[in-house]
């Protein structure tokens, strides 16, 4: 698309910026804490580089907007917590992952009341960012070929980027990829059909998983068997381009320190629960310490875990 400049008022000099046609969707929602106006102003300026990229910001759950005891207990308005808790492996949990969860379900129930003729809606995270190879796809041509591959075909949910630079699985065909389940975990970008985000709030599912092991719980279980990706990451993290995960709070790109893991250059670290937030460990039943009854029969590499009311805090 041909813009013209907004240097000189009148002038007819032109800006020519690449038209991404919103990645094929209809709507697409950022989740973004309105606190952090640095992100916000990252964001934007980060794909001001293209047109066809129409958003609206959704203001993300935070830490503070919830008690964890409260949501054992289920008696918090809007957000919703299973009994059980799933993961890969070791147990990551902080109240930031379960805030991540609860923005991505905040979005899926705003999309229930869109109006029927949105079909397709993108949910990226602020720190989302247009990858060297989108800008590879757009050069070859690739790009318009995959908005035209996905256009013709319908899917539960696309992965626009993972964790990983080239997304992991087997090949559907010349254009998408059938991502593998349970690797490069990442929820940053996903195309959605709509009929997929209204059977999520019609099932009334409560939080059991980090947002992006749930989507692949869903495929993985073949809830939602439809589920397509690019060969590459078209969108990644912020966190990638900057080369780092956990940064300290003296780096100038602190702002993009992981908050939903344990960073263990901020944090003391238990050596027996490294990726559990000190504060979790109170609400964690004691069977999982203990390693009972803690995997499941439909993945050995899924770990559980129940909550319980904390007796500390209802001591205070």
């Amino acid at each position: 698309m041909v813009k013209l400049t907004k240097n000189n008022k009148g002038s007819k000099i032109q800006e020519i910026k690449f038209d991404l046609r919103n990645f094929g969707a209809d709507k697409i929602y950022v989740i973004h804490n309105a606190k952090s106006k640095q992100r916000k102003a990252d964001f934007v300026h980060a794909w001001d580089h293209f047109s066809g990229f129409e958003y609206e910001f959704i203001d993300a759950v935070i830490p503070t907007d919830f008690d964890i005891n409260e949501l054992i207990q289920d008696e918090h308005s809007e957000f919703k917590l299973d009994t059980e808790y799933f993961d890969l492996g070791d147990v990551s949990i902080t109240k930031v992952i379960l805030a991540i969860a609860f923005s991505h379900f905040r979005v899926y129930n705003e999309v229930h009341h869109l109006p029927k003729n949105i079909k397709r809606i993108l949910v990226l995270e602020d720190d989302a960012r247009p990858s060297p190879a989108l800008m590879e796809y757009i050069y070859t041509g690739e790009y318009k070929q995959f908005l035209e591959s996905i256009k013709k075909r319908t899917f539960d949910f696309l992965f626009l980027g993972t964790a990983d630079d080239i997304i992991k699985g087997r090949d559907y065909n010349e254009i998408l990829r059938i991502p593998e389940t349970f690797t490069g975990l990442a929820a940053h970008a996903v195309l959605y059909d709509r009929d997929t985000i209204n059977r999520l709030v019609d099932n009334k599912y409560k939080v059991s998983f980090a947002a992006d092991t749930f989507l692949h719980y869903l495929f993985d279980r073949d809830i939602f068997p439809t589920v397509y990706s690019p060969y590459v990451s078209l969108i990644e993290q912020q966190h990638i381009q900057i080369g780092s995960f956990f940064l300290d709070v003296d780096d100038p790109d602190y702002e993009y320190s992981t908050s939903s893991q344990v960073n263990h250059k901020v944090h003391e670290v238990s050596e027996e629960h490294p990726h559990i937030e000190e504060g979790m460990l109170q609400y964690i039943h004691k069977d999982y310490f203990k390693n009972r009854n803690t995997t499941v029969d439909w993945n050995d590499r899924i770990v559980k875990f129940k909550w319980k009311i904390s007796e500390l805090q209802s001591l205070l």
